[in-house]
């Protein structure tokens, strides 16, 4: 069964903007013959170049479900983009001396009694190469060689990033918030619910076939994929990292530096510290996505015009064909990056 999407409410979710022809072609994307396109859409679609805004759509096929439509302040929860802001609270402790990328994570859990705690580093945890499978198990392959992303391994720099600075996971990342202007954004503190206005997320258990998502996201998995943002606050992330603001050039430099190659429906892109790099590909691009139980999501930023593409939906599609999950998101870029070549 087809989600209906109007057409009416295509035209009512775009912003008039200045963009001309880039953004008809952006619109084009989601207002093309539903028929053509292997689903529906069901969030928001947002593109600013610095504060300037040239894309803003959004749609909401189950509104006759929820109380509001969609818009750039609407919360969602932003799965695996989660890892960048906790690379970044890892990464200033590091500024600060109190952390080093290249200590083993036993020095900071001391409670972790696994032979691998003490060859494992911050830096293997970060760039998804620590061999970790899981607590119970030993190492899948020797730390530092191979890529295998783990949420796990992040969960662990949420706790680290905690023990170093005494203060709760959630204070810190809302501290991170404040200091880049997301005034929307959450970290849900330990046995505190979502905020009201979250988005509802649904979980398509099989083509066609929706489920509300009524279960809180773990508390320990927060760090990992459990942050709460919107596309104006994301948009205000990409800036606030990547022009200086919170981490010092050394931190920075050190996060968007390939130290892993990652497979990708996209192609074989480079990784650095919860960031994807292109590999050759100009312009430059700094991305990630998202994918947990009733929200999916893209974040791409482009340094060289300080262009931030965010596309976040209240659905976990099937996951069988991750082409179709993430169908308008990797069209809308292609659309963004078709910009620059003509």
């Amino acid at each position: 069964m087809r989600i209906k999407n109007t057409l009416l409410g295509l035209v009512a979710g775009l912003s008039i903007c200045t963009c001309g022809a880039q953004s008809g072609a952006f619109y084009e994307v989601f207002a093309s013959d539903e028929y053509a396109n292997p689903r529906d859409f069901s969030g928001i679609a947002f593109i600013a170049r610095g504060e300037k805004v040239l894309f803003n759509h959004s749609n909401n096929p189950l509104k006759e479900r929820e109380n509001a439509a969609f818009n750039r302040e609407t919360p969602f929860i932003i799965g695996s983009l989660s890892k960048q802001i906790t690379a970044v609270l890892v990464l200033r402790e590091v500024d600060e001396g109190l952390l080093k990328l290249d200590q083993s994570i036993s020095a900071y859990l001391p409670e972790l009694k696994q032979e691998w705690a003490s060859v494992v580093t911050l830096r293997h945890l970060l760039n998804h190469t620590s061999g970790i499978v899981s607590l119970t198990q030993p190492l899948e392959t020797v730390p530092g060689e191979v890529f295998a992303y783990s949420n796990l391994g992040y969960n662990l720099l949420g706790q680290i990033v905690s023990v170093a600075s005494a203060e709760s996971y959630a204070s810190l990342a809302m501290q991170l918030f404040q200091l880049c202007g997301m005034e929307n954004s959450v970290a849900v503190a330990e046995n505190q619910r979502s905020p009201v206005l979250l988005a509802d997320g649904f979980n398509e258990t099989d083509v066609g076939t929706f489920e509300r998502v009524t279960s809180q996201f773990p508390d320990s998995s927060i760090p990992s994929g459990g942050l709460i943002s919107t596309a104006e606050d994301l948009s205000k992330w990409n800036r606030c990292l990547h022009k200086g603001r919170i981490l010092s050039p050394a931190m920075h430099e050190e996060m968007v530096k390939k130290a892993s190659v990652r497979k990708h429906r996209w192609g074989d892109l480079g990784y650095g510290f919860a960031v994807q790099l292109s590999n050759g590909l100009d312009p430059t691009e700094w991305s990630h996505s998202g994918y947990v139980r009733g929200y999916i999501s893209t974040m791409s930023y482009y340094p060289d015009s300080e262009t931030s593409l965010i596309v976040m939906e209240n659905i976990s599609w099937y996951p069988t064909d991750m082409n179709r999950v993430f169908y308008y998101h990797d069209r809308l870029r292609e659309e963004l990056r078709a910009t620059w070549e003509k």
